[in-house]
């Protein structure tokens, strides 16, 4: 008995059990970003809300295989978004986990760039001898 997975979101503990498991190319083994699966722990007769967050590589966009993977696709609303600030000083609006993406720092939930929170971060123009001496 075997079974395959092609363009899957698995578990990172992956599948055991009796037989060969395989998993193609286009598997990912990362966290779905669902909305709000615990939500049923508050009132268990009603469902966690499994719908995907707008980051999720789950939905068609990011997916490796460009198509949904699971049953449910974006839900959440739009996600909270902050300022986020570049080593440049510039500024732009994200998501937490988007600004972190790209190496930026998060100003926080709300927080906008009018006015502009950054400020480019310092060079000091230095020579290799002068770092050297800093560690003797």
């Amino acid at each position: 008995m075997s079974a395959s997975f092609e363009c899957c979101d698995v578990d990172s503990s992956g599948i055991d059990g009796v037989g060969d498991i395989h998993y193609l190319a286009n598997d990912i083994f990362v966290d779905p970003r669902f909305c709000d699966p615990d939500s049923c722990q508050n009132a268990p007769t009603t469902e966690g809300d499994f719908t995907l967050d707008s980051t999720s590589p789950c939905l068609p966009e990011a997916s490796p295989c460009a198509h949904l993977i699971g049953a449910r696709g974006e839900g959440c609303g739009s996600p909270v978004t902050g300022a986020c600030c570049f080593a440049d000083g510039s500024c732009s609006i994200a998501a937490q986990q988007d600004c972190e993406v790209q190496h930026g720092i998060y100003e926080g939930d709300g927080t906008t760039c009018d006015p502009n929170p950054c400020q480019p971060t310092r060079i000091q123009a230095t020579t290799w001898g002068r770092i050297k001496a800093g560690y003797r």
